[in-house]
């Protein structure tokens, strides 16, 4: 993927990943409100996480903010780049 078209700096990709795994290691203990929050910094640095959009999404389904849920998944599609 053309980074450079997203406008995604290479520090913003790498901090999206590891505050991914933190987010995924919350969800595995649980700590769903936590784990939205750990979400919410990943897309901060990368909107278009796909696996973070995910999370975020199941994160939200357990914390019973459908509302927020709904309108995550209305998001539009992310750019395809190639």
């Amino acid at each position: 993927m053309n980074t450079a078209r997203l406008n995604l700096s290479d520090q913003d990709l790498k901090t999206a990943e590891l505050l991914y795994v933190e987010g995924e290691a919350l969800m595995e203990a649980k700590s769903y409100y936590a784990a939205v929050v750990k979400f919410d910094q990943v897309l901060a640095h990368n909107p278009w996480h796909f696996a973070a959009l995910c999370g975020l999404t199941d994160a939200l389904k357990h914390v019973g903010s459908w509302r927020r849920c709904a309108e995550r998944r209305k998001r539009p599609s992310p750019p395809l780049v190639h």
